[in-house]
């Protein structure tokens, strides 16, 4: 994003072997980030979907009207919730979001670590867990045949914190050639040039937005000066075993949030928008 800027500069200072290296890296990066705007065709078919949706509540501020609206209007079948507080979980608990996705699990804390899943259908299992020693909830749900894990890793603010990310993604479950098809909802923390996380796609995943031509669509989205410090980012994801494919994405702001909410409807391989 700012890589043009790197040439332009080296321009004025009348370094032209400086702005042809990073002419040369600019180029790079936008021929490595380039599929991301394009979106793979599936096959004409039929099946069963799945429509999920992530939010971050930024420590249970946003709208959750705006979360309802949401989950009402895009008939989200399953809800995966960052920074739950208490007083959140509350509310979600009497609101429309409870009529709608009357199935749950929590774990909602005072600091920003609370997590949720909301299903409209009744969970095969359900249950608090760790990964990487960080808390997190998990479903397994009857549609598409998967495990379902809400993903909130703490984010890479320093030398330790990037050590954790490295290990909780690492620690994330691997496809397997089995019946079971995970899929991680949440807030990664990580962008698809993390090498941690572009390591998990080796281990079998696919991301909705990736997939579909919106990967640099961004989640993210700065309080610093002009929206542009440090630059908006897509670190929210919708992850899924790469036998199941995505037919739609979007991305929509909640106020009272710094992350837009990710929607996604997955199916199996072969379904058709």
């Amino acid at each position: 994003m700012l890589a043009p800027l790197a040439v332009a500069w080296s321009l004025l200072l009348g370094r032209r072997g400086a702005a042809l290296a990073a002419l040369a890296a600019a180029l790079a990066l936008g021929l490595a980030v380039l599929p991301r705007g394009f979106a793979s065709e599936p096959d004409q078919s039929s099946g069963p979907t799945l429509r999920v949706m992530s939010v971050n509540l930024l420590v249970g501020s946003a709208e959750l009207d705006q979360v309802a609206a949401l989950v009402e209007s895009q008939r989200v079948e399953l809800l995966s919730v960052q920074e739950l507080t208490d007083e959140a979980a509350d509310a979600i608990a009497a609101s429309p979001i409870a009529e709608q996705l009357p199935f749950s699990i929590t774990d909602p804390e005072p600091a920003p670590w609370g997590s949720g899943l909301y299903s409209a259908t009744r969970p095969s299992a359900a249950e608090k867990t760790l990964v990487a020693g960080v808390p997190a909830v998990r479903m397994r749900l009857r549609a598409l045949a998967g495990e379902q894990l809400a993903v909130y890793p703490p984010p890479p603010t320093g030398p330790a914190q990037v050590s954790t990310l490295g290990r909780y993604l690492k620690a994330l479950p691997s496809a397997t050639a089995g019946e079971d098809k995970p899929i991680l909802i949440g807030d990664f923390n990580a962008t698809l040039d993390h090498a941690a996380l572009r390591d998990l796609f080796e281990r079998g995943f696919a991301d909705a937005g990736e997939q579909l031509g919106r990967g640099l669509t961004p989640t993210w989205t700065s309080d610093g000066p002009f929206g542009l410090l440090p630059p908006p980012v897509a670190i929210d994801h919708v992850i899924y075993d790469e036998r199941l494919r995505a037919v739609d994405y979007e991305v929509c702001s909640i106020d009272g949030s710094d992350h837009r909410a990710v929607l996604a409807t997955l199916a199996p391989p072969g379904v058709r928008p």
